[in-house]
């Protein structure tokens, strides 16, 4: 099927990832010229391949779902092809066939029909079809047309920002991205909408320095996981991005990044509400301030506990940011005041998928 594919494509998943396949993966989509997707929760993985695409889902790029919705044979590593990462299917589309490796025998078929299932190790499996491919197939050149797409998606775009009374948390999150460093960024995301936002805008340069709390919808974890991820990895400075209602749920383990000194810098995107939640009201027309929920002061409440906190009031303060990112010792708070009324267009989908 790969040898007589003519638009093969790659999707690779959290088994991808725990197997440390990316060695296999790059060197089977480099014979194949094919580009590299992945599920959320193996951003970052081959990032650095030619033809990485990201994120595939509502969460992720458009382009990465039109270009594997649009091939016909797809490579699936340890990916389950659940609703999220096919877009509530549009991957699947053009009765494309799907290899799927996964070292559970059970997850074939539970998303999707499979043309074939292979159980075992994804760096094994992929190593294996790379050298029977390399046997029988010469190497091919990628599509010149996909790479043309892919290059002007990098390219930088001119962006309309909705501020109101604070700051837009795309221009907020897009600030953030070209602050942090590019090769070195350790990310742990939460925080329901905000999450969002971070997902659409961030990126990581290798899928080990990638987390996400959001299991089973649930926010209010990120926190916990940051700061196993400043053990897990002494002496690098963390990145936590985070709502205010997702922070505010375990606030008290912010107290223990201060008594360890940890290198920890938490982002808060605050609406003063649970934002994903208000959006769900508006949409139902409903009371929109049964969400409402005003915070405390971040900046002033990171100081309290012994971290140092900044504040962004306005885009004019996204400076705050920078001055944040340049502390090289303990924890670090900026209490980012954003434009609740500001809602990915994919939040509305998600929500009623959900509903």
């Amino acid at each position: 099927m790969l040898a007589s594919a003519r638009r093969p494509t790659i999707l690779c998943g959290l088994g991808a990832r725990n197997s440390g396949a990316e060695p296999e993966v790059r060197r089977l989509a480099e014979h194949l010229g094919a580009p590299v997707g992945v599920s959320i929760l193996a951003a970052g993985f081959c990032a650095d391949h030619p033809l990485y695409m990201g994120i595939s889902g509502g969460l992720g790029s458009r382009l990465t779902v039109e270009t594997l919705a649009e091939s016909d044979v797809m490579v699936v590593v340890g990916a389950s092809l659940n609703e999220w990462t096919t877009d509530f299917g549009a991957i699947l589309a053009n009765g494309k066939k799907i290899i799927q490796i996964d070292d559970r025998p059970e997850a074939f078929g539970w998303f999707a029909r499979v043309a074939v299932g292979m159980t075992a190790d994804a760096g094994t499996a992929v190593a294996a079809l790379a050298d029977r491919l390399a046997e029988t197939v010469d190497p091919r050149r990628p599509d010149p047309g996909l790479v043309q797409k892919l290059q002007d998606d990098r390219k930088p775009k001119t962006l309309q920002y909705n501020d109101g009374d604070a700051t837009d948390p795309c221009r907020a999150v897009r600030h953030l991205e070209d602050a942090l460093p590019k090769d070195d960024r350790i990310l742990v995301l939460d925080g329901g909408h905000a999450a969002m936002v971070c997902l659409k805008i961030l990126t990581v340069p290798r899928a080990e320095n990638w987390a996400l709390g959001w299991d089973f919808g649930a926010i209010g974890q990120g926190l916990s996981l940051a700061i196993g991820a400043c053990f897990a990895r002494p002496g690098q400075r963390v990145t936590h991005t985070t709502g205010d209602a997702s922070f505010m749920m375990n606030v008290a383990d912010f107290h223990t990044a201060v008594r360890h000194e940890l290198p920890l810098t938490v982002i808060v995107f605050n609406d003063n509400a649970v934002g994903q939640e208000k959006h769900d009201l508006v949409h139902k027309n409903l009371n929109a301030s049964y969400a409402d929920m005003p915070e405390p002061d971040f900046a002033k409440l990171a100081a309290g506990f012994g971290a140092k906190g900044f504040t962004v009031r306005k885009p004019d303060d996204l400076g705050e940011i920078d001055r944040a990112l340049a502390v090289e010792n303990g924890p670090v708070l900026v209490d980012v005041r954003i434009n609740g009324d500001v809602e990915l267009a994919a939040s509305w989908e998600i929500a009623k998928h959900l509903s």
